[in-house]
């Protein structure tokens, strides 16, 4: 992908990882709300239903640990690119199959939630989006990653 400006090039990785994550938030408040409103009733309502839920949590947790290692691997590949446009192109790509990971950690506590109907499944998916804020792709969190040199940094900080 080619960019005009720096702005730009944030604005579009930016969207490209946004639109995307409001599927699932759409999912999940979609199935709450169905189950608060008795249209959907959970599938396990047993004892067997903590344990479906503990392990679609878990899951989604080591997607986001998964997404964190393998992002890393990949950031230290695109260090060694020589030209700055290569290496945020290779950032955005990076970023993307980070934040798809994540993604699908999200929808694996949407089923959890459609399966069980478990309330303390909310408050996972509140940290899950919480993580989704943590690593989203600003500048300055683009500079730490790629190790940027201050001439590259002022390019990146200009308006």
């Amino acid at each position: 992908m080619k960019y005009n400006s720096v702005s730009t090039y944030f604005s579009k990785i930016q969207n490209r990882q946004l639109i995307p994550a409001f599927l699932p938030v759409l999912a999940f408040f979609a199935v709450y709300f169905l189950i608060l409103v008795g249209e959907v009733t959970p599938i396990f309502i047993d004892e067997s239903a903590l344990l479906i839920a503990a392990v679609l949590a878990l899951v989604a947790l080591t997607d986001a640990l998964v997404a964190l290692v393998i992002f890393q691997l990949g950031i230290k590949r695109i260090r060694t690119k020589v030209s700055l446009g290569e290496r945020l192109d290779a950032y955005a790509n990076w970023c993307l199959v980070r934040y798809g990971l994540v993604y699908s950690g999200s929808w694996m506590l949407v089923v959890a939630l459609y399966l069980t109907g478990l309330e303390w499944l909310s408050v996972a998916f509140g940290l899950h989006l919480l993580f989704y804020f943590l690593i989203w792709p600003g500048r300055e969190r683009l500079a730490n990653d790629l190790n940027l040199n201050n001439a590259e940094r002022e390019v990146i900080f200009a308006k």
